[in-house]
C-alpha cells in the first residue's frame, strides 16, 4: 500500500514505516497520503510520528498499539491542517459530533447565517473558502467525499481523535455548532413526503449530536420534527423511542409545563395510541389535558388538541357516546376560535365523523365528512394526504350504506392517488397510511363481489403489517380480521377459522373482551364455525357476542343487527326453523327501519326469512 502511493520508497523504508504504524491499513493510508502531499522523507516522518506518540500517550497508559499508531498518524495531519487552513480543522471538529456517514455537503451550504466559530463562519459565508476547506480535509484523507451522493464519510476513530484533542469548551462549542448546522437544514414540514428524504438524512445526526439536550429552541424543534417524520414515514417504534427520550429529558431540564415539553408529550401519547399501548396513552393524555388547561386555559388550541386525544382514548375504550360528546366539543370550540377552514378544525371535524362511523350513524358521518372533504380540497389540495384520508372515510360510509359498487370504484381511485401523494420511494408500499387505505379497498372489493381481488389485497396488506409492526399492532389486527373474511369468502374455511380465532384472542388482550371490535371478531368466528359445519360451537359464540353488543352499542347499531342475523342462522342450522323465523321477522323489520328496503343487509335478512318460511 505504501509503495503503490510512492514507488520511490525502498522495501526497507516501507517495512520501517509499516512496522511503526502497526501494519494497520488506516494508519498506513494516512501516512501514505501525508508523504504524497508533503514529500517528507521517511526518517523525518518516523521522528515526527514518535514525537506525537509520546505526546499523546503516557508509557503507563493502556492503549492498544493500533490505537497509538492511528492516533499519532492522524495527529500529524491535523497539526499541519491547523496551520495551513484553520477553517478546515474547524469543519472537521464539527463533523466529529455528527454521525460518521452521510454527512451531506449541503449541511454547510445551507448554514450561511449560522454562527459557530469565526474561522468556520467565514467559510460558511464564502463558497470559495468553503470549497477550499473541504479540499484540504479530503487531501489528507481525514474525511472522504462521495462525489455521487455529495456526502462526507469520516471514520469513527478520526472523530475520536478530534474530540480527544479538543478542550472541554471546544467540545461544547462544536457540539452546539453541529446542532445549529442541522437546525439550519430543517425543512419545517415533516408531514410532506417531499421532505422525508431530508429528515431521513438528518435523523442519525440528530441522535449523534445529542440534540435532545440542546438549549436551542430551534434544535429542539428539529427534534420534534424528526418525531413527526418517523410517524408519518411509518417507523412508529423509532418515533416512540425518540418521543419518549425527548419527553423524559425536557420534563427534567425544561419543566413539565414548558411549551416544547407539552408538544413532545402530545406526540408521545399519540404514538403510544398508534402502536396499541392504549392504557399508557390514556394516562398521559389525562396528565397532558390537565397541564394544558393549567398553562393555556380551556380555549387554547393545545388544550383542545389534548381534549381530542382524550376523546380518542374513549373511542378505543369502546365508549363511543362519550367520545362523540368530547369530539364535538373540540370541533365546536375550534370553529369558534380558529374558524371552519383551519387545518386543526378540519382534523377535529374528521374525528367527529370517525366517531359517528363507529356509532353506526353512517349517513351523518358522510354528511360531515363531505363538508370536511370540500374544505380540505380548498385549503390543502385534492391530493393532499389528509384530503385522501377523509375521502377514504367517505367510501366507508358509501359501503356501509349499501353502495357497494360506488365504494369500490372510489376507493380504487383513492389508493391510486395516495400512492402518488406519498412519492416514489422504494418503501412506499409499506407506508401505514397506504396500507389502511388498501385494507379499506379489500373490504370494498369483497362487498362488491370481487372476492379474489379482495383476498389478493388483504393478504398483501397483512403480510406487510406483520413484517413491519408485528401481530398485535392495531392495524395488523384489523387486517388479520379482514383477511380471515376473505379466506372464508374464497372457500378456505380452515385457514379463515384459525386466523380469526387467533385475531379474536389478540383483540381480547389488546382491547378487552367486550370491546366492539373484539365482539365483531367473535361474530365472524361464529359465522366461520357455522359454515364449516360446527354450529354447536358457533351458537354460544354468537349468543355471547350479541349479548355484549346490545349492552355496548345498543339494539339499533348495524353490528348488533348483523349479530342477530347470525344467531337466527344458527337456530336454522340447529333445526329450529320456528325460532329462526321469529328472529328473522324482527330482523327484517329492524333492517328496513334502520337501513331501508334496498340495502343489501335488508335483502339478505329477507332472503333468510323466506328460507325459514319454506322450511316451515
Amino acid at each position: 500500500l505504501l509503495r503503490r502511493r510512492d514507488d520511490t520508497l525502498t522495501d526497507s523504508e516501507a517495512d520501517r514505516l509499516a512496522d511503526a504504524l502497526g501494519d494497520l491499513p488506516l494508519a498506513i493510508d494516512q501516512a501514505a497520503t501525508w508523504r504524497v502531499e508533503t514529500g517528507m522523507p521517511v526518517e523525518e516522518y518516523l521522528e515526527l510520528l514518535g514525537t506525537k506518540t509520546s505526546e499523546l500517550f503516557r508509557e503507563d497508559e493502556p492503549a492498544e498499539a493500533s490505537q497509538r499508531s492511528v492516533t499519532a498518524a492522524w495527529s500529524v495531519s491535523l497539526d499541519r491542517l491547523a496551520g495551513r487552513n484553520p477553517a478546515s480543522l474547524r469543519l472537521l471538529q464539527v463533523c466529529a459530533f455528527l454521525a460518521p456517514e452521510g454527512i451531506s455537503r449541503a449541511l454547510f451550504t445551507r448554514a450561511r447565517a449560522t454562527m459557530i466559530v469565526p474561522e468556520l463562519d467565514e467559510a460558511l459565508r464564502d463558497p470559495v473558502a468553503l470549497s477550499r476547506a473541504v479540499r484540504e480535509v479530503t487531501r489528507y484523507s481525514l474525511i472522504r467525499l462521495n462525489h455521487r451522493t455529495k456526502a462526507f464519510q469520516m471514520h469513527r476513530l478520526v472523530q475520536k481523535v478530534l474530540i480527544d484533542r479538543m478542550t472541554r469548551g471546544e467540545r461544547e462549542t462544536m457540539r452546539r455548532g453541529a446542532q445549529a448546522l442541522l437546525a439550519a437544514s430543517d425543512p419545517a414540514d415533516a408531514a410532506d413526503p417531499e421532505n422525508w428524504p431530508r429528515y431521513a438524512e438528518l435523523y442519525p445526526h440528530v441522535l449523534a449530536c445529542d440534540a435532545v439536550h440542546s438549549g436551542d429552541t430551534w434544535v429542539r424543534e428539529l427534534y420534534l420534527n424528526e418525531v413527526r417524520y418517523l410517524y408519518n414515514w411509518g417507523d412508529h417504534r423509532a418515533a416512540h423511542a425518540l418521543a419518549l427520550d425527548g419527553y423524559r429529558t425536557w420534563a427534567r431540564t425544561l419543566g413539565a409545563d414548558d411549551a416544547q415539553t407539552l408538544l413532545v408529550a402530545g406526540w408521545l401519547s399519540f404514538i403510544l395510541f398508534v402502536i396499541g399501548s392504549f392504557r399508557e396513552a390514556a394516562d398521559l393524555n389525562e396528565q397532558l389535558l390537565d397541564a394544558c388547561t393549567r398553562v393555556y386555559g380551556e380555549e387554547h388550541d393545545a388544550t383542545l388538541e389534548a381534549l381530542g386525544a382524550v376523546a380518542a382514548d374513549r373511542r378505543v375504550q369502546g365508549a363511543f357516546d362519550d367520545a362523540l360528546v368530547l369530539s364535538q366539543q373540540v370541533y365546536d370550540r375550534l370553529v369558534r376560535i380558529l374558524g371552519p377552514d383551519d387545518p386543526a378544525t378540519l382534523t377535529a371535524a374528521h374525528h367527529v365523523s370517525v366517531t359517528y362511523r363507529l356509532l353506526g350513524q353512517f349517513a351523518t358521518a358522510s354528511e360531515l365528512a363531505r363538508e370536511t372533504l370540500q374544505r380540505r380540497q380548498t385549503q390543502l389540495g385534492a391530493d393532499a394526504i389528509p384530503t385522501l384520508t377523509t375521502a377514504s372515510g367517505i367510501n366507508t360510509d358509501h359501503r356501509e350504506l349499501g353502495e357497494y359498487i360506488l365504494a369500490r370504484h372510489q376507493q380504487e381511485e383513492v389508493v391510486t392517488r395516495l400512492r402518488v401523494a406519498l412519492g416514489s420511494t422504494p418503501d412506499v408500499e409499506d407506508n401505514p397510511q397506504l396500507l389502511r387505505a388498501r385494507r379499506n379497498l379489500a373490504v370494498a372489493r369483497r362487498k362488491a363481489g370481487d372476492h379474489t381481488g379482495a383476498l389478493e389485497v388483504s393478504h398483501d396488506v397483512r403480510e406487510r403489517l406483520m413484517g413491519r409492526y408485528g401481530p398485535d399492532y392495531p392495524d395488523t389486527l384489523a387486517a388479520s380480521l379482514c383477511l380471515s373474511m376473505d379466506l372464508r369468502q374464497t372457500g378456505d374455511l380452515a385457514a379463515a377459522r384459525d386466523l380469526c380465532a387467533d385475531t379474536l384472542d389478540r383483540y381480547r388482550t389488546v382491547l378487552g373482551p367486550t370491546h366492539p371490535h373484539t365482539l365483531a371478531a367473535a361474530v365472524n368466528l361464529g359465522l366461520t364455525h357455522r359454515l364449516g359445519g360446527d354450529v354447536i360451537t358457533a351458537y354460544p359464540t354468537d349468543l355471547d357476542a350479541l349479548t355484549h353488543l346490545r349492552n355496548t352499542l345498543g339494539e339499533d347499531h348495524p353490528a348488533t343487527l348483523i349479530a342477530r342475523i347470525n344467531l337466527a342462522s344458527d337456530h336454522y342450522a340447529l333445526g329450529d326453523a320456528e325460532q329462526a323465523r321469529h328472529l328473522d321477522t324482527d330482523v327484517v323489520e329492524q333492517a328496513i327501519r334502520l337501513l331501508g328496503t334496498t340495502h343489501p343487509i335488508t335483502l339478505a335478512a329477507q332472503t333468510n326469512l323466506a328460507i325459514d318460511l319454506r322450511r316451515l
